[in-house]
C-alpha cells in the first residue's frame, strides 16, 4: 500500500516552497532560542539564535544599517516594518540576557534609535506600522492590539522597558 501510495504521490505536482527569511519572524526565533538556551542549559540554542542574529545583521540590512524585511535566494528587499526591528531588538535583548555580551546591546540600541525615527509617533506616542519615507500608503497606521503574533507596539514597550533597566536612561 506505501508503495502504491508513493507512486500515486509522485504523479502530482510537487509543492511550492516557501524559503524566504523574515527579519521580524528571525526576530521571534531569537529571543524564543536565547531564552530556551538560558533556561535550559543549552549553550547550542544560544549558538543557534547568535549564529541568526548574526546572519539577519549581516544580510537583512541597507548600506546605511536601515533594516530589510526578506531575504530569499540570496538578495533581501523590502524596506522593514515596526515589527521587524521591535522583534529583532527584542531577540537581541534576549540574546544579551543569555550571553551578557555587550554587542547584542549595542546592536539594540542602535536598532531603537534608528526605529525611534523613522516609525516613532513623536506628538501621540507610540510607533507606526510604517516608517516616514515608506513611499506612499493611503495612511499609517498604528497597530495595538496582539493577535497570532504580537504586535509591534507591545514588543516596542517591552524593548523600551528593558532598555531601561540596562542602561538606566530615563529617555527609553
Amino acid at each position: 500500500m506505501r508503495r502504491l501510495l508513493l507512486a500515486k504521490r509522485r504523479e502530482r505536482p510537487a509543492l511550492l516552497r516557501d524559503d524566504k527569511i523574515l527579519t521580524a519572524w528571525n526576530g521571534l526565533m531569537i529571543r524564543g532560542l536565547a531564552q530556551a538556551g538560558r533556561i535550559l542549559q543549552r549553550p547550542e540554542y544560544v549558538s543557534a539564535a547568535e549564529r541568526a542574529a548574526n546572519f539577519v545583521l549581516a544580510n537583512l540590512r541597507t548600506a546605511d544599517g536601515r533594516l530589510l524585511r526578506t531575504h530569499t535566494a540570496g538578495k533581501a528587499s523590502l524596506e522593514g516594518y515596526l515589527e521587524d526591528y521591535a522583534f529583532l531588538i527584542d531577540g537581541l535583548l534576549a540574546l544579551h540576557q543569555a550571553t551578557q555580551h555587550p554587542q547584542w546591546l549595542t546592536a539594540a540600541r542602535k536598532l531603537q534609535a534608528e526605529q525611534d525615527r523613522l516609525f516613532g509617533d513623536g506628538a501621540l506616542g507610540g510607533y507606526y506600522f510604517t516608517a516616514t519615507d515608506h513611499g506612499e500608503v493611503l495612511t499609517r497606521i498604528k497597530t495595538c492590539y496582539d493577535s497570532a503574533i504580537p504586535a509591534g507596539n507591545s514588543v516596542a514597550a517591552r524593548n523600551l522597558i528593558a532598555l531601561t533597566r540596562l542602561t538606566g536612561e530615563a529617555g527609553y
